[in-house]
């Protein structure tokens, strides 16, 4: 029962960040996390995670990892798999 507003001045009081940071940190994880199921496609992750256009997930995700979704999983693959 607080305001966004509220919520964002505490978050970024608290942590350092605010809540869209927060967020976004979040969605990365997740998709990050999706990546390694190789059953899954990159749309399908886009999908799961609320994008609905592939290409925007694609640049949020590059954005937010310094890196593209291809060169991620391919780099987790040849260290873990």
């Amino acid at each position: 029962a607080i305001t966004p507003a509220h919520l964002n001045d505490t978050l970024k009081h608290q942590t350092g960040k605010h809540s869209k940071e927060h967020i976004q940190e979040r969605i990365l994880l997740e998709a990050q996390r999706a990546s390694t199921q190789a059953e899954l496609s990159m749309k399908a992750i886009a999908m799961d995670l609320g994008f609905s256009d592939s290409a925007h997930f694609s640049r949020f995700f590059k954005k937010q990892a310094g890196e593209s979704f291809s060169e991620f999983r391919e780099r987790i693959r040849e260290k873990y798999i």
